[in-house]
């Protein structure tokens, strides 16, 4: 079924032609770009034209949109809308929204499926084999060597706010099982196909080894060391960001950009990624990927992304491994950006920070609940509220 006879709202139906469906998303987007931009010219007017030799550029802070635009819940109920059956004027266009707000993604990828338009969010059927999920399992089960995950919040979150257990793939896991790095590397390869950051942007040496160093120039970028995680029943990770807050970022010399989660083995009841915000959940299908963009292109945490790894239920357990794509953040920032910048984060934050702090202090937290959006936002396809 087409984006055409999917894009409706319960107070209103929009319909789109064949030949507009992603390129009503795209318009979308760049107009929620458009308005969340903080304007600091006066403040930067000088740097607005000069680049420094061999710097990246420092776009201009965005602060955190409210905007949430959904696909129609019928279409996210079949596993979302298919990008490759959209024209392909309408995937460039998007791609091009995606590329221009977050990072560049593949959109003619194998199996590349949307679950949300803004922020966007994607699954990617079959992204890994049964074998790859079956040597990822053994691999951790094998090191004995999963402990408690680690939250890296600071003080004053819930002691129950992750139970889970977890594991780095790490030089002493290789030194143990000599084939897995092979097929790590395999998957990180598909892992860059997907998300089409020039070559000559990638730190190959980072995470060489399986030691893990931050991207070594700003505008660069590299994978962290892949974890394995692991819920037995009753485990999860309460309402979270994947991003760092800005203050973090700067200490660390970077930033998290993409999060690609790797679902490892069928989770029929229990244990889904809900999007709190967002208000959508995600069941673990052995296989299948999960991508989302904990930040914008400048770095600033995008706060819609909160979300929560539900509890598993009696008789289920869950097997992810989380990947994350890091970029280091541009050192030619001026004190009035970032300034800017945690205006920006605080505003875009407010609400999303609010939440966690009332609803972490609970297990089993069930999501946000509908939200409207404001009522000039712009349309384009997908549901609105």
């Amino acid at each position: 079924m087409g984006l055409a006879s999917l894009a409706q709202n319960s107070s209103a139906k929009l319909s789109y032609t064949s030949h507009a469906q992603l390129r009503s998303a795209s318009a979308q987007l760049r107009s929620v770009r458009r308005c969340a931009k903080l304007s600091v010219r006066a403040a930067v007017e000088e740097k607005d034209d000069v680049q420094e030799k061999g710097k990246p550029a420092v776009p201009p802070p965005v602060s955190g949109p409210s905007t949430i635009v959904r696909i129609n819940p019928d279409a996210f109920a079949k596993g979302g809308l298919s990008v490759a059956s959209q024209p392909k004027e309408g995937r460039d266009g998007f791609g091009n929204s995606v590329k221009q707000q977050f990072l560049p993604i593949n959109m003619d990828y194998d199996g590349l499926n949307v679950l949300n338009v803004d922020p966007p969010i994607f699954s990617i059927k079959d992204f890994i084999s049964e074998e790859d999920c079956g040597v990822l399992i053994q691999a951790a089960i094998m090191s004995k060597k999963l402990e408690k995950s680690a939250t890296g919040g600071g003080a004053g979150l819930p002691a129950d706010m992750r139970t889970s257990t977890s594991l780095a793939l790490n030089q002493e896991v290789f030194a143990a099982q000599p084939k897995l790095r092979a097929k790590l590397d395999a998957i990180l390869a598909k892992a860059k196909a997907l998300v089409e950051v020039p070559s000559d942007e990638w730190d190959e040496q980072a995470a060489a080894g399986g030691k893990f160093r931050p991207p070594s120039s700003p505008g660069s970028f590299s994978f962290e060391l892949p974890q394995i995680a692991y819920y037995k029943e009753g485990q999860h990770f309460l309402s979270h960001e994947d991003a760092f807050p800005m203050e973090t970022a700067k200490q660390k010399g970077y930033q998290r950009r993409a999060t690609l989660l790797l679902y490892l083995n069928d989770v029929p009841e229990g244990g889904a990624t809900k999007f709190d915000i967002i208000d959508i959940g995600v069941q673990p299908v052995k296989g299948d990927a999960l991508l989302f963009f904990p930040s914008f292109q400048n770095g600033i945490p995008d706060h819609r992304t909160l979300h929560t790894a539900e509890d598993a239920v009696s008789g289920q357990e869950k097997w992810v491994s989380q990947i994350w794509v890091s970029w280091g953040l541009p050192d030619a920032a001026t004190e009035a950006e970032a300034k800017a910048a945690a205006t920006a984060e605080r505003m875009g934050g407010k609400e999303a920070k609010g939440y966690l702090r009332e609803n972490n202090k609970k297990k089993g937290t069930r999501g946000f609940g509908n939200r409207t959006a404001p009522k000039d936002a712009p349309k384009g396809f997908g549901s609105k509220k």
